[in-house]
Order: C-alpha cells, then sequence, then structure tokens
C-alpha cells in the first residue's frame, strides 16, 4: 500500500535529484552543496509554474526551472524563497570560474537583488536570527545581522577582487561590472536599501583604484627624470589600458588627460614630434571618449579646454 508518508519521502528524493542536477546545470560541474539546498526546489514546487517546471526537469528538460531560480522579479515571493534564493545564487556566484564571466555576473546580481528584497522582510529575518542565535546577541544586532545580507555581499565582492586587481585579472573585471550594474539588481525589489547604491560606487571607486596603482607608481618613477621619454609614455599607455578594464571609467579619462597635458606641452616644446604623435596615438580613445561626454554633459564643461587641446 503506497502510504502519504511514501509519496513524501519521494517527493524528497526527486526534489534532491533536481537540486544536484539544478546544480550541475549553474555552477558548471563543481562538487553539490547541503542537501538542506534542496529546499529551494521544494518551495518552487509549491507553486502551479514551479511544479510544472519540476516535472519537466524530472523528463530531463532543466531550463524552465533555471529560469524560475533567475526572477525577472523578487516583489510579491515570499520570504522563505526569497532566502533560499540568495542563498542559492551566492553559492552559485562562489563557484563559477571567472572564465564564465557572463554566468558569474549573473549570479552575484541575483544573489544581491534577493538579499536586498529580504532586507525589507523585518518578521521573517526577525525570526530567523532569533532562531538561529536566540539571546546570543542585542536584538538591536540580531536585526542589523539579519538585513545587512546584501552589504556583506558587496563587501565581499571587493575583497575578492582587491588580490588581482593590479594585475587586471577576470575576478576583478567581474566585481567592477557588478558593481556597475547594482542598479539593475535593485530594480527587482520593490524598497531595496536605500544606501546600497551608493555603497556600490564607493566600493567600485576603491577598486578602480587599487587597478591603478601600478600606473601611479609608474608615473612617479618616469616623472622623477628630467624630461618626458618612454616610461611615460608606457605608463600613460597602462592607465588606458585600465580604462578599458573598467569598462571607460569617467575618473580615468580625466586622469589621461591630466597627466597627459603638461607632457604634451613640454614635447611640443622641445619640437620633439615624433614622441608627441606617439602621445596623442596612444591616449586618442580616452581623449575622444571624454569629448564626447563633455559634449553630452554640461557638469563636464571644465574639461572642454583640455580635451580640446588634446583634439588639436
Amino acid at each position: 500500500m503506497w502510504r502519504p508518508d511514501d509519496q513524501q519521502l519521494l517527493e524528497r528524493l526527486e526534489e534532491r535529484t533536481l537540486m544536484r542536477a539544478l546544480w550541475r546545470r549553474m555552477s558548471h560541474g563543481a562538487p553539490p552543496p547541503s542537501e538542506r539546498a534542496a529546499g529551494l526546489v521544494h518551495l518552487l514546487r509549491q507553486t502551479d509554474e514551479g511544479a510544472r517546471a519540476c516535472e519537466r526537469a524530472l523528463d530531463g528538460e532543466i531550463e524552465l526551472l533555471v529560469t524560475l531560480v533567475r526572477p525577472a522579479s523578487y516583489v510579491g515571493l515570499r520570504p522563505p524563497l526569497v532566502h533560499h534564493l540568495a542563498l542559492w545564487h551566492h553559492a552559485v556566484a562562489r563557484t563559477l570560474p571567472p572564465h564564465a564571466r557572463g554566468e558569474a555576473e549573473e549570479a552575484w546580481l541575483q544573489a544581491l537583488g534577493a538579499w536586498a528584497a529580504l532586507a525589507s522582510e523585518s518578521a521573517y529575518l526577525r525570526g530567523l536570527a532569533e532562531a538561529v542565535v536566540a539571546d546570543a546577541l542585542p536584538a538591536a544586532e540580531r536585526d542589523a545581522v539579519a538585513v545587512d545580507g546584501a552589504r556583506r555581499l558587496l563587501a565581499e565582492l571587493e575583497e575578492r577582487a582587491l588580490e588581482g586587481a593590479g594585475a587586471l585579472d577576470d575576478v576583478t573585471a567581474i566585481s567592477l561590472s557588478v558593481f556597475a550594474r547594482v542598479p539593475e539588481a535593485l530594480a527587482r525589489v520593490e524598497a531595496p536599501p536605500a544606501t546600497l547604491a551608493s555603497e556600490a560606487v564607493r566600493r567600485r571607486r576603491h577598486l578602480v583604484d587599487a587597478t591603478m596603482r601600478p600606473v601611479h607608481e609608474a608615473l612617479t618613477e618616469a616623472q622623477a627624470r628630467t624630461e618626458p621619454g618612454e616610461a611615460h609614455l608606457a605608463a600613460l599607455a597602462a592607465a588606458v589600458r585600465v580604462w578599458r578594464f573598467t569598462s571607460h571609467d569617467l575618473e580615468l579619462e580625466r586622469f589621461v588627460v591630466d597627466q597627459a597635458t603638461p607632457m604634451a606641452w613640454e614635447l611640443y616644446g622641445h619640437k620633439q614630434w615624433s614622441m608627441l604623435r606617439r602621445l596623442d596615438a596612444t591616449i586618442a580613445p580616452a581623449v575622444d571618449a571624454l569629448a564626447e561626454r563633455v559634449g553630452r554633459d554640461p557638469d563636464l564643461f571644465a574639461y572642454a579646454s583640455r580635451v580640446a587641446q588634446m583634439l588639436v
């Protein structure tokens, strides 16, 4: 006789099977997480669309389930499901290899969106924190720990990237892109924490500064010499590489123009035409980009004369 307990056991086994298949699909075959992660499939299965997706996944068609795990909006989702999605995408993001850049960025953004959505679920979070830490922390600290998932994620993104920032590695590229795309993640949330967007801007600025440290060191060494030469040119070429790496950061465009202007005038004064042409060719992409910005944004008008000098 098939009992209710047998049905429940079958469903749990199916959910674990689906969780492992979903993990393989999204993590590029990394070792699976704890079986507790099957709770995500269990919660999805409680909706009509989720139940259909699970049935198709059991038949080998998992893409609908993948789509449900990447919601376009977190508005209206139950807090336990949002919590499971936050944990799932955070785990996927940490696991994906750096060369899977598009998927890694999406995982970080989904995790951030889920944590940001969860921050407004104060009753759920308070109950969760009390269940986990009980009286080990004062009530105010329990609340802070519970709602701080999104900020901890931003801090983790920056910390992961800082080690390879000077080498312009893939991990740094992913973090820079995610920081720039934080508004996309927050647009999926009804009431995101007010300071998250500004914190992402601040952490991205810090990371860009870290990518520029080797350039600053090279420029300092070059400027110790009597007149502009190969070392100056190499340092500015490195600055332009960082500018490209950061997806055309405005502050780096300003930096390139500020550093190149006195060098160009000195080369002009010494009639070093060949070096001047090489300088112009080296910095042209960043200067052209800044010129376009100046034409669109009146707030950048102060740079118009310097850009014009570089374009002459």
